[in-house]
């Protein structure tokens, strides 16, 4: 499902398909933990560890408000 959310929500914002490459890390924790520390270069995470990331200089990519028929329920954040 966050596969699906993170892929129609970059696509919303202009990316196309082929442009969009992704890893399957089930575990939110694990994936906060290599967006962290730059092994991700983007990672989709839920509150409280989207606000976490926020706080530790990640910067939003996606808002999902923008695009309500994919739902309110998931971020997407890119560290620089």
């Amino acid at each position: 499902m966050i596969e699906y959310i993170t892929e129609r929500l970059l696509e919303a914002e202009g990316l196309k398909p082929e442009d969009i490459k992704t890893i399957a890390v089930p575990k939110i924790a694990d994936r906060m933990t290599l967006l962290d520390s730059g092994e991700l270069k983007a990672a989709t995470l839920p509150d409280p560890l989207s606000s976490l990331a926020s706080q530790s200089g990640a910067i939003l990519m996606v808002d999902d408000t923008k695009h309500p028929e994919y739902g309110y329920s998931v971020y997407s954040f890119r560290k620089i």
